[in-house]
């Protein structure tokens, strides 16, 4: 994401010399909203085109971008080390082999893990060979990078179950937008918006994609419809968004849905709006998907109830910060309990997410994660030491 190699850029130009290009999609990423000379100080964008044609359509966009991507990196200016997401799927293997072409090192950024997602979103069978065959390239796309950056201590336990080195994985949590910022529910525009200023707001921002499960807080708020002041609202856009239009259409007037609001002063409002943050993970998808979402809640200042296993990055965070609260996957009593807990007992919220807004800055800010991500690049282009009982 754009985001992430601005942060980085900004602390590594200055303190390391960094020079950071994002070879990036026209047809989903965001333009940066740097100036020119900040781009030119450390960071510049290549921008993949794409036709307008297929712009908001994710999968042609990858695949055009797949497709294209390669040209852009064959063509610019061989780099000291190529870095490589996981978005689009699986591009990391491409760029791999492009790497290796060129005789450049590469790093990872494990967001999510294919071909894992496909199967357990039943989309892919463990015994095809299609399957096999993705497996076989990943993982060894995966043992040739000279580093893995991983966003949950789960998802470096999957990798190290498969076989790959402990030593070159390294967690580097995710960090928010550098705009959201905690404002009081006084001045909260968003809530405004809405006509919420005295209603107890339990929010759903980000994606609403297959791992995050939406059945449970559904039911939840259709246990509530009785009380009024509590108010469900929905941010974002993705596959199950569908079920929460299904749930407003039954008639349910607990549940609001709105668009995906703007970076900067808009985001900061709407994260701010809330009371209490939900998010959620799929049974099964632990180690495979880090809800991003927590660390905006975070730096709202918002306590975070979580649905999902406590072996998950997230549950993780709470347990041993005491940010929030933790429900089993499909717990409709369990979750109800915990907003109700939340709602009656206005001193406990604000102490959770007093706690929460102190955690994101000790340890969660862009600038201390983005040190981060740059110890962790320097460390995985570091000579590795030759076992002299090889080629003696």
């Amino acid at each position: 994401m754009v985001p992430l190699y601005e942060s980085v850029a900004a602390t590594a130009g200055p303190s390391h010399g960094w020079q950071v290009t994002a070879c990036i999609s026209s047809g989903i990423y965001r333009s940066s909203d740097r100036t020119s000379e900040e781009q030119d100080a450390g960071f510049k964008q290549q921008l993949v085109w794409t036709p307008r044609a297929v712009r908001g359509h994710p999968f042609a966009t990858n695949v055009l971008f797949s497709a294209l991507a390669p040209f852009t990196i064959l063509g610019s200016a061989r780099p000291d080390v190529n870095i490589f997401l996981t978005h689009p799927p699986l591009f990391y293997v491409l760029g791999g082999l492009l790497s290796r072409l060129r005789r450049v090192p590469y790093i990872v950024h494990m967001m999510d893990l294919y071909p894992e997602i496909l199967y357990r979103a039943g989309w892919l069978s463990t015994d095809s060979l299609l399957h096999r065959q993705l497996l076989e390239r990943t993982l060894g796309g995966l043992k040739r990078a000279a580093g893995i950056v991983v966003i949950g201590r789960c998802m470096r336990e999957r990798l190290v179950a498969k076989g790959l080195d402990a030593a070159k994985i390294h967690f580097v949590p995710s960090w928010p937008s550098r705009h959201v910022r905690s404002i009081d529910h006084r001045h909260n525009r968003f809530r405004e918006r809405l006509k919420m200023q005295e209603r107890f707001m339990v929010m759903y921002s980000g994606n609403m994609g297959l791992p995050h499960e939406l059945e449970t807080i559904l039911s939840v708020a259709g246990s509530l419809v009785e009380n009024p002041d509590i108010q469900f609202v929905f941010v974002g856009a993705g596959r199950q968004r569908c079920l929460v239009e299904a749930a407003i259409a039954r008639g349910l007037p607990n549940i609001a849905l709105v668009d995906y609001q703007a970076d900067g002063d808009d985001l900061a409002h709407s994260l701010s709006a809330a009371d209490v943050h939900f998010i959620s993970l799929r049974e099964g998808y632990e180690g495979l998907v880090v809800p991003s979402k927590f660390y905006g809640a975070l730096a709202a200042g918002r306590p975070v109830v979580y649905e999902g296993a406590a072996s998950g990055e997230i549950a993780r965070v709470i347990d041993d910060e005491g940010c929030g609260l933790v429900t089993r996957p499909r717990d409709v009593a369990g979750l109800r309990a915990a907003i109700l807990t939340l709602y009656a007992d206005r001193r406990k919220r604000e102490a959770l997410g007093a706690t929460a807004l102190e955690l994101y800055r000790k340890h969660y800010t862009p600038g201390i994660l983005a040190e981060a991500y740059c110890q962790a690049i320097a460390t995985c282009l570091e000579p590795q030491p030759r076992n002299p009982g090889v080629g003696a």
